[in-house]
């Protein structure tokens, strides 16, 4: 694992970052649960709020990728099989500096953009701004060969949303509160931060039905904003962890995306038969961005016993909980096949 360097010093940062950093948990009470939208699919189908109609979503976001991010707060997620979004401020890393940005990109974790140099956008010219998000994105890009859809506001100040949504599908600010499971700006995206502690606000948003964004800076002793003891998020991890029934982790990106592909979702019942379903999931959104599984179920069709599924001829896990058949599927991936089997095969989830 190689070492990060800070990119600002640690008066600078904690100069200009306090106020964002303070323990701000406005927690709205927005009427939500895990309901579905019924309006995209037809009875008895249902497509969940969150993946695996689980209660809510949880990304874990840290920026300035300060050292500790990944030596210390990477593991506890690799260890778990979960992802994060390290958002990075890119304009002057070293080669090992990108190598360790590039290895967590390779273990699923997502590199989002903090700009090249962490200026407050609002006070820079239209090209100026265009610079620092556009030559950000190309980097990240070019570094990890995948698409970088996010961006995390410096000093959580947005500039024109005109702009960053030349480059950038979503964004993230920071106003301390949970967000809703129908945002209504995704160049927005509220989080909140720590330091008033990690498992009250993620029982809130289960409570609620909502996703909670944490904002985290130094973990220990890195020499970066609003540091917080590894332990305390250690400590969240297991906690969330530990009942992924009701938790959904997941990095800010495909958070966004699954939250898009729901709203916009159509399912058609393209056949029904006695051993069969042919089903269609379409929409009108860029495939190249937004290709992130949705959870479909419906009760199991009576006289089975159970069912393969597969999407576009390739198989597709699922499982029956509670009697309903339930699957992730890519929408605009291809025909969808339920097919009646006589004994449950072995899947994973």
């Amino acid at each position: 694992m190689h070492a990060f360097q800070p990119n600002n010093r640690r008066g600078k940062i904690r100069l200009t970052h306090t106020l964002r950093c303070a323990p701000i948990l406005l927690l709205s009470t927005w009427c939500m649960t895990c309901a579905t939208h019924a309006a995209s699919v037809p009875a008895p189908y249902e497509l969940a709020t969150w993946r695996g109609f689980r209660a809510c979503a949880v990304s874990y976001t840290f920026d300035d990728n300060s050292p500790n991010q990944f030596l210390m707060a990477q593991p506890m997620f690799d260890a778990k099989g979960l992802h994060a979004t390290f958002f990075c401020i890119i304009g002057s890393l070293s080669p090992s500096q990108w190598a360790t940005i590039e290895s967590a990109s390779a273990k699923g974790h997502e590199i989002g953009s903090h700009t090249l140099t962490h200026p407050d956008l609002t006070k820079l010219t239209d090209a100026q701004v265009t610079t620092e998000e556009s030559g950000a994105k190309s980097l990240i890009e070019s570094h990890t060969g995948k698409k970088c859809v996010s961006l995390a506001y410096p000093y959580c100040t947005v500039p024109k949303e005109s702009i960053t949504s030349q480059y950038y599908s979503f964004a993230r600010s920071c106003n301390g509160s949970l967000v809703p499971s129908k945002p209504t700006d995704f160049l927005s995206i509220g989080a909140l931060g720590p330091d008033g502690g990690m498992d009250a606000p993620s029982d809130n948003a289960a409570s609620s039905g909502s996703w909670l964004v944490w904002l985290i800076h130094g973990i220990d002793n890195d020499a970066a904003c609003c540091p917080i003891a590894s332990s305390v998020l250690q400590s969240n991890l297991n906690y969330v962890a530990a009942n992924t029934n009701k938790w959904w982790i997941e990095t800010f990106g495909n958070v966004c995306r699954y939250i898009q592909e729901r709203n916009a979702s159509v399912l058609t019942v393209v056949s029904t038969g006695t051993t069969n379903i042919t089903l269609r999931l379409t929409n009108n959104l860029d495939n190249t961005i937004f290709n992130y599984p949705i959870t479909l179920r419906r009760p199991m069709p009576s006289g089975w016993a159970a069912a393969a599924v597969t999407q576009n001829g390739a198989s597709v896990s699922n499982q029956v909980v509670n009697g309903n058949l339930m699957f992730d599927v890519v929408p605009n991936g291809g025909d969808i096949v339920l097919l009646k089997m006589e004994k449950a095969a072995s899947h994973s989830k």
